[in-house]
């Protein structure tokens, strides 16, 4: 299974990362209480040991969604301008693991990412939908007999998108279209001499114009692609100018601006792309002996966005939160909190009405579980 994110490798070993356990009691998360300072900092959570968060979206300050995993079930975390509250989902197989969430208003909001039907079985394709009132599974399309995965998704100007990968002797990209209520698979190219590649950011400004973002290679340095939908099928785009990246996340600015985060071997990357400039890429200034990744990514304007990801040390004893504000120009690395000041991370970041929220994890082998960084 390719791996888009440090926190998420593979189901059972993403649970053994942060060193959390399934059980029935709930655990909270120590933190201050929340309040505006203009800083980043921790909101207090509480849920089921065993848990991770992988994604968050949010409509406006009172409608945050964060979603994950909570031991085997899947995991829905609720921010109403107070407090997260968990709302529960019915499991649909063995093994429920949510990647990422997007919502569109207080009444629409889709997840996906995949299910095992056993602990040792291959991963199915897994989408719920929010109406307002409850979560509830809808069915998707699975191309492979042995892997399918949904990294991202999309619901807004665009339409609703999911995107991932499935396994067709190398690893093949992935694109559902929801049509009438119902997931479609829709054809999308793969790059390369021998295709393949894997789908892990999706953003859609129009009807006829979608764009997802990927990786041939899984580990290291990657050939990072971009593949746009017109309305009437996928085409592989320009690459954009960062030739050895890994993508692993797009977001789309309400200007028509996108904005892919990443990583290659030089570091954290980001790759802007504009109507007048095409992409161009840029990266955060660390220190010499610290190495970033990008992980998710969000517009806050036209010209400004939040990148988020990890840092880890020369010997990589140490792992810590990384968060970059970006100008309309440039990347600069903004104070973050880290639960576990050796072992910390985020993964995703959504704005509305200039406040923001991150989600990702913290902890080594017998502590730790998933946060919420909020700036406002």
């Amino acid at each position: 299974m390719p791996s888009r994110r440090w926190l998420v490798a593979i189901c059972v070993t993403a649970a053994l990362a942060f060193g959390v356990t399934p059980a029935n009691a709930r655990e909270s998360v120590p933190v201050r209480v929340r309040s505006c300072t203009g800083t980043w900092q921790l909101d207090s959570i509480t849920v089921p040991p065993g848990s991770l968060l992988n994604g968050v979206s949010a409509t406006s300050p009172t409608d945050v969604w964060a979603v994950g995993s909570a031991g085997n079930d899947p995991l829905f975390l609720h921010w109403d301008g107070t407090s997260w509250t968990q709302v529960s989902a019915p499991r649909v197989g063995a093994f429920d693991w949510l990647a990422a969430v997007s919502a569109s208003s207080p009444t629409d909001a889709w997840a996906v990412g995949f299910y095992q039907t056993s602990l040792s079985g291959g991963p199915r394709t897994l989408t719920f939908h929010w109406d307002g009132t409850a979560w509830t599974s809808v069915p998707s399309p699975n191309p492979s007999t042995s892997q399918n995965n949904l990294y991202a998704v999309s619901d807004g100007p665009g339409g609703t998108w999911a995107v991932g990968a499935y396994l067709d002797g190398d690893w093949k990209t992935l694109a559902l279209q929801l049509v009438e209520g119902s997931w479609v698979q829709v054809p999308t190219p793969n790059p390369g001499k021998f295709p393949s590649g894997s789908l892990f950011g999706v953003a859609g400004f129009s009807a006829k114009r979608v764009t997802a973002v990927g990786t041939r290679d899984f580990g290291g340095s990657g050939n990072g692609f971009a593949e746009g939908w017109d309305g009437e099928a996928w085409q592989l785009l320009a690459k954009p100018r960062a030739p050895d990246a890994s993508f692993n996340a797009l977001a789309a600015a309400p200007s028509g601006d996108l904005m892919a985060a990443g990583v290659d071997p030089s570091g954290a990357i980001g790759a802007h792309w504009s109507r007048g400039s095409g992409w161009t890429s840029s990266r955060v200034a660390l220190p010499p002996d610290e190495f970033g990744k990008f992980v998710g990514v969000a517009w806050s304007s036209d010209t400004t966005a939040w990148a988020v990801g990890e840092t880890e040390n020369s010997d990589g004893s140490k792992t810590r939160t990384l968060i970059a504000s970006w100008d309309g120009s440039a990347w600069t690395v903004v104070p973050s909190i880290d639960p576990d000041p050796t072992s910390s991370g985020l993964v995703a970041v959504t704005t509305a009405s200039g406040q923001a929220w991150a989600v990702g994890g913290y902890g080594h082998s017998g502590s730790g579980g998933p946060m919420i960084e909020s700036y406002c």
